[in-house]
């Protein structure tokens, strides 16, 4: 088991940009796996993107607890809980453009659900083409297998004929 510090050190020299070394090389001069390594920094990236979301969870709570309310109570809002009026303001404008961005029509909802349906029935045909000659190879299969008995067959009774 590695210790927390020798981790990090770890992960600031793999991520240093002024590293010389591959991680491949830095994994061989400690004797880690470079798998390893990798879910080291995999897992560090995802707690980094864990406290990203929480902080903007806050913001996005913030904007919706204030977003009806007149300029005169988001100043109070702003002063008790330490945000700058404007910050409010360019939460709830990157608030609105998240919202906007990943908003679709009804009509590209309905092309992508068309879409969606003939993948599926894409798939099934090809599922069905798939275990159609997986049969058909089972079958050559078996086919050559009993082929080559009966030629064996054939040869042994060659055999037995000369003998005699």
């Amino acid at each position: 088991m590695y210790t927390v510090a020798f981790r990090e050190e770890i992960i600031r020299k793999v991520l240093s940009t002024d590293r010389t070394d591959s991680i491949i090389s830095i994994s061989n001069n400690i004797n880690v796996p470079t798998r390893t390594i990798r879910r080291w920094i995999t897992k560090r990236r995802n707690a980094v993107l864990a406290n990203t979301k929480l902080a903007k969870n806050d913001k996005v709570h913030a904007v919706l607890l204030t977003i009806n309310l007149p300029f005169e109570d988001k100043s109070v809002y702003c002063r008790k809980n330490g945000i700058m009026p404007e910050e409010l303001e360019e939460w709830e404008l990157e608030l609105k453009n998240i919202l906007s961005a990943g908003a679709v029509s009804a009509l590209e909802y309905s092309n992508i659900k068309k879409e969606k349906e003939e993948l599926k029935k894409l798939l099934l045909a090809k599922d069905k083409e798939l275990d159609r000659k997986d049969r058909a190879l089972a079958e050559a299969a078996a086919l050559l297998l009993l082929q080559k008995k009966v030629q064996s067959l054939l040869e042994e009774g060659d055999e037995k004929l000369n003998h005699d």
